[in-house]
């Protein structure tokens, strides 16, 4: 790994080091914590090497400019190209599908989440076993990207995964993921359950596609670009641009 500061002329790198696993088609997450004096973090999940997929979590100390040993494993195993994303409302991390392994033919439905240790510097993760929030996608994928909407539902959109016969299938199915966090006080102490609100888009995009590039706009919507898709039976580059129309509305568990 390489830190890098832009803004110091000539020699922008200021430090290097080695990563304690090494990984490729991993993902990397900033969490700010917000609070003077007090650290972030960056998170490097997953990925694989020549060996395997990688189910450990790495930790930087984004003000100490450290490498934090690594404590955290996958808990459901490696995965390589998954996607990372931040509930920032709920303080919460999602990892979320991927491959499990390296041929990419094991496209996974697994969301590990895990919750911010704001005690902690820099911030730590704690793992919260999936029995408690079954939070797991409704279409597995990996190559996907994962879209942190305005009002911090997570939209899920494109990947790969393979059909039933073996071939490899570019994603058209969106999906939309809403946690709705209860806390009740019992004789123990604080019980804590997720429910999962889960909407399909059958038909968000026209072609399947992996690795999209993707953003929110100033409307709320999300803009899905590119990517590569299916063309008889092959995996080509694509010119498409969709456009997600946002909705806010409440979402109620029947």
């Amino acid at each position: 790994w390489e830190l890098i500061d832009p803004t110091s002329g000539s020699n922008p790198r200021i430090s290097t080091g080695n990563l304690h696993t090494p990984r490729w088609n991993h993902r990397a997450l900033y969490v700010q914590k917000g609070l003077k004096a007090q650290r972030d973090a960056v998170y490097v999940v997953g990925g694989e090497n020549n060996d395997s997929t990688v189910d450990t979590i790495e930790f930087f100390d984004a003000v100490m400019l450290e490498q934090i040993p690594p404590t955290l494993t996958l808990p459901r195993g490696g995965k390589t190209l998954p996607t990372v994303s931040f509930n920032a409302k709920r303080g919460f991390v999602f990892v979320a599908g991927g491959f499990t392994d390296k041929s990419k033919s094991q496209a996974s439905k697994d969301v590990e989440l895990f919750a911010i240790d704001g005690n902690s510097e820099p911030l730590g993760l704690t793992p919260i076993h999936q029995d408690t929030h079954k939070l797991d996608l409704l279409v597995a994928r990996g190559g996907h990207e994962a879209v942190m909407l305005s009002n911090q539902d997570v939209l899920f959109v494109g990947g790969m995964r393979n059909d039933g016969d073996g071939a490899r299938v570019a994603v058209r199915e969106g999906e939309v993921l809403t946690e709705l966090v209860r806390i009740e006080e019992t004789p123990a102490g604080q019980s804590m359950s997720i429910t999962p609100i889960r909407t399909s888009v059958d038909n968000l995009l026209p072609l399947g596609v992996a690795f999209p590039a993707t953003c929110v706009l100033e409307s709320g919507n999300a803009l899905i670009l590119g990517g590569v898709a299916n063309n008889a039976g092959h995996m080509e580059s694509t010119q498409q641009a969709v456009i997600y129309a946002f909705d806010d509305t409440t979402k109620v568990v029947q």
